[in-house]
């Protein structure tokens, strides 16, 4: 069968307003003379939010007849007209609630107490409206975000990340909506930051090999190192192969991207959502990845300079290497990376990582055991992007 369809508002966020459907019950078969009576009704859709969400009926198919039918707000429009009683029989069978995860919750006992007299009088309908509406899984979910996007953006409330949920209205809000991020617990953070990479250093002054840290990557395991601070500076250089604009200069020889390079880098809402998203997962001190890393990230996000990042390199099949890679360049104030921020009347400049630090007071970043290759291996980036679909793919 197919499911009844509610114009419903969720929140008022999506634009929508309440709808009103009309929807004609007209059959043709076993009428004779040609007759072909229609029962024509109204019926306004509520918030589904809210729990006086009056019931949906969807198309049934009684004793071969296709029957479409919605429900009316004040009983029928008038009574159908049938030449045997069988007909009218057909027909009360068709007025069956909907099934669909935001129609009203119908218990099927209640079919027994359904009279003639009710359907007819539309009795039945006003006592569903005062049941509860089930939304179902995803439906409720999708009104639990949107209440969050609408609460933190409505009320500019900063984002608060730690190592608990994070779902696609956090994501959106800082994102799409440049919401302040801010630590849930900064204390408690800290603390768990500083005894993950505590235990690293312990396992480094006890001579073990540790992999990525005193290995190499990938097929170059079996090789050793003790540069660990070289290792992993250079693991960041291999991985910047992106196809980027590059700072005109005099004298410059490298080929020009035209006017309007835009298409080859990320939109800055996915670059932002990344910086959300691996700051979330450094916050669960599994990478041994310093505190003082995850509080640059986040200072470049409050303060909208946010780095430019390739928008091809990845499929996240082993992480999003290539493009966070960029990200860490901008942490480590690479004059080669660059990043987005605002210059007045000239709206948004790419400028060089390091000059942006400047601006911010910050000192560049030099990356210990393990911390480029905590802050690259990672879905951060496709994990993001398929945040903001999803959230896209609500408001259809």
């Amino acid at each position: 069968m197919t499911p009844a369809i509610l114009g419903a508002d969720v929140d008022g966020l999506n634009g929508f307003h309440p709808a009103t459907s009309k929807v004609n019950l007209d059959s043709t078969e076993r009428i004779p003379n040609g007759h072909h009576p229609s029962i024509s009704t109204t019926i306004p859709f509520r918030d589904i939010t809210t729990n006086d969400h009056p019931a949906a009926f969807e198309p049934d198919t009684c004793n071969g007849n296709r029957h479409h039918l919605s429900a009316p707000a004040n009983g029928l429009s008038k009574e159908p007209t049938r030449d045997h009683e069988q007909a009218d029989s057909d027909i009360s069978d068709c007025y069956r609630p909907a099934a669909s995860a935001t129609s009203t919750s119908i218990n099927p006992t209640d079919d027994a107490h359904q009279t003639d007299s009710d359907i007819a009088n539309g009795n039945i309908f006003e006592k569903m409206q005062n049941r509860k509406v089930d939304l179902g899984p995803h439906a409720s979910i999708v009104v639990r975000e949107w209440k969050l996007l609408r609460n933190s953006v409505t009320n500019v409330t900063p984002t608060y990340v730690d190592t608990d949920y994070l779902g696609v209205a956090k994501i959106t809000a800082v994102s799409k909506h440049g919401m302040n991020v801010k630590l849930k617990d900064k204390a408690a953070a800290t603390k768990r930051v500083n005894e993950s990479v505590e235990f690293l250093a312990q396992r480094l002054a006890d001579g073990r090999s540790l992999y990525g840290i005193t290995t190499g990557f990938g097929g170059s395991a079996d090789l050793r190192t003790l540069k660990v601070m070289d290792l992993q500076r250079a693991l960041i250089q291999h991985q910047h192969s992106g196809i980027l604009p590059v700072e005109k200069k005099a004298g410059s020889i490298h080929l020009t991207l035209g006017k309007a390079p835009g298409v080859n880098f990320m939109p800055e809402e996915w670059v932002r959502g990344t910086m959300l998203v691996r700051c979330k997962s450094l916050l669960a001190a599994h990478s041994a990845v310093r505190f003082e890393i995850i509080e640059l990230i986040i200072s470049l996000l409050n303060n909208d300079m946010i780095p430019l990042v390739p928008l091809r390199g990845s499929i996240s099949a082993s992480g999003d290497l290539q493009p966070l890679s960029y990200i860490a360049g901008v942490l480590e104030g690479n004059p080669d990376c660059y990043v987005w921020t605002n210059d007045g009347n000239l709206g948004r400049i790419i400028i060089p990582a390091d000059v942006a630090l400047e601006h911010l007071v910050q000192k560049s970043i030099t990356f210990g055991p393990k911390e480029a290759l905590a802050v690259l291996n990672g879905t951060a980036v496709s994990t993001a992007v398929a945040a903001l679909a999803m959230q896209e793919s609500h408001t259809l």
